[in-house]
């Protein structure tokens, strides 16, 4: 199938698994900020994630759609991760959600109250150039599916390990400098920023910086010699990709044993999640295996 897109407010990338083993070469892992909402959108497909989604970011949150493709090829869309909305002519489907689109189709994507990265998958292997995305598979599977809220758009603290004291139950807001790179921080307490020797960093690394702190992000630095105030735990790190400017964070710390926990059950609902829609256990595992904090 194919899908255009007409009109875009935000940034639109190809992303997909993470590829972690090339840090020490001073590489960052990449792949969807929101794994959970790649795996969930390529799950409502009956595909694995090895195929990538689109991931559109944005900062649209008016009444005006912050989205419009049309359908050239007619096929099936997926969407998951930030609470959205797609019209189609007179029909409403709201993410995470499938749904059948017919050659001709326009579609609106509207923004709603929480999150601000949208997965988009269609089936098969994606190519996008431009203002095209292609696919190598025209197969139509079902006329709509959906899934609960994700687990990245639960309301909550973020749970982090920590490494600094003077972090935990703090409250901050999330500033206008947020994207792949890192999100920054302000309004909670200041902390000493000397830099000492620079050390191995991961997407989820909490340091203190000059007016605030920065939490790297799956395209941020693989090195940092910044005073570390701790590590977002991995069930948590989806849910860095859905904040939004001005919003309210706070920060509580759990212990490492905890963290692993966590991450096992969330681990174990994806794949539950897989398998009531047909999807294959080993999709899970593959996602597992490659997660950013390995």
């Amino acid at each position: 199938m194919t899908l255009k897109i007409d009109r875009v407010w935000g940034q639109v990338s190809l992303r997909g698994l993470p590829n972690p083993g090339q840090r020490s070469h001073g590489i960052p892992p990449g792949g969807a900020f929101d794994q959970e909402a790649h795996f969930c959108a390529r799950a409502l497909l009956d595909e694995g994630p090895e195929n990538e989604t689109i991931e559109v970011a944005t900062t649209a949150f008016g009444d005006a759609p912050f989205l419009e493709l049309s359908c050239p090829r007619s096929g099936q869309i997926a969407l998951a991760g930030m609470e959205a909305e797609a019209r189609v002519g007179d029909q409403l489907y709201r993410s995470p959600c499938s749904f059948k689109v017919e050659e001709g189709d326009k579609i609106q994507v509207f923004s709603g109250r929480r999150g601000m990265r949208l997965a988009l998958a269609i089936p098969g292997f994606i190519s996008f150039d431009g203002d095209l995305i292609d696919s190598d598979s025209g197969r139509q599977i079902h006329d709509e599916r959906r899934l609960n809220r994700p687990m990245s758009l639960q309301p909550g603290p973020i749970r982090f390990v920590q490494a600094d004291e003077g972090l935990a139950g703090t409250r901050w807001v999330v500033g206008n400098e947020l994207n792949r790179v890192g999100i920054r921080l302000s309004g909670g307490p200041q902390f000493e920023t000397s830099a000492g020797l620079s050390e191995p960093s991961t997407p989820g690394i909490i340091q203190a910086v000059k007016d605030g702190i920065l939490i790297h992000g799956p395209d941020g630095p693989t090195i940092g010699g910044y005073r570390r105030l701790g590590c977002v735990i991995g069930v948590d790190l989806d849910r860095l990709a859905q904040l939004r400017p001005e919003q309210t964070v706070e920060f509580n710390p759990v212990s490492l044993s905890k963290a692993r926990s966590l991450l096992h059950k969330h681990d174990e609902t994806l794949s539950r999640v897989g398998s009531l829609i047909g999807l294959l256990d080993q999709a899970a595992e593959r996602t597992r295996s490659r997660r950013w904090n390995q």
